[in-house]
């Protein structure tokens, strides 16, 4: 297997998204043991989830540099997609309780039944036709096919129709606190939704990623802004000292 350069940098720029991902998710996540809120452990392992289709590009540039060898097909999918009903799963639970949703056990039985659903297509593919899935285009990028794009398009839907709403109403809210979270949460939403289409239907070449993977990482620290919200970004917003 050789890597061409745009593998080469295709590669890189995952590795670099998918850590800030992991940092600003662990980071959040961790907030639990200060505060025993469970929907920091929801939304922190929810942000790392939704960036799981890149971490196969990562692992694989990773293998090529340390052994010379590459996922495959299946492992790739696997890794990169297999994960994708359960992180709709956890943020709804953290939605419902961010909301306060009353019937919150109907609304996550709901996603769970479409979540197995998915999941049985999911590993019926994988394991007798992966291509209905995706197909590689070299070691490190991948096309999506039908069922591919079905996947895709349910995490996507789902999380930027959720992601809005709970931003739409935080912005509504009589604290400005409040509502500053819901106007970056807004922004978080909408720079993931844009440089995940980008990254998915654009050209490959070094502008197109490095315009796409600056979007979708600076979603990652509007999203941080957005649950954490620093005493900096106070300061300068809300006129704090």
């Amino acid at each position: 297997m050789t890597l061409t350069e745009i593998d080469m940098f295709n590669g890189l720029l995952s590795l670099i998204l998918v850590s800030i991902s992991i940092i600003v998710g662990l980071t959040i996540a961790f907030k639990y043991f200060k505060y025993r809120e469970r929907v920091f452990l929801f939304v922190g392992f929810t942000w790392i989830g939704i960036f799981a289709p890149w971490m196969p590009s990562a692992i694989t540039l990773i293998l090529y540099l340390t052994t010379g060898q590459e996922l495959g097909l299946q492992l790739y999918l696997l890794i990169g997609n297999v994960s994708a009903p359960v992180v709709v799963i956890i943020w709804v639970a953290a939605l419902c309780d961010l909301l306060k949703l009353i019937n919150k056990k109907l609304v996550l039985i709901t996603f769970i039944i479409l979540g197995v659903i998915l999941e049985i297509f999911f590993f019926y593919f994988l394991i007798t036709n992966p291509t209905m899935i995706g197909i590689l285009k070299g070691p490190i990028d991948i096309e999506y096919k039908a069922f591919g794009y079905v996947f895709i398009a349910y995490l996507l839907i789902i999380l930027i129709t959720t992601f809005t709403t709970f931003g739409i109403k935080s912005i509504k809210s009589d604290k400005p606190d409040i509502k500053l979270k819901g106007i970056f949460f807004l922004i978080a939403s909408y720079s993931f939704f844009i440089g995940s289409i980008m990254d998915a239907f654009l050209p490959l070449n070094i502008v197109t990623l490095t315009i796409a993977r600056f979007i979708l990482a600076s979603s990652a620290i509007e999203f941080y802004i957005a649950f954490v919200l620093p005493k900096f970004v106070k300061k300068v917003f809300l006129k704090e000292a």
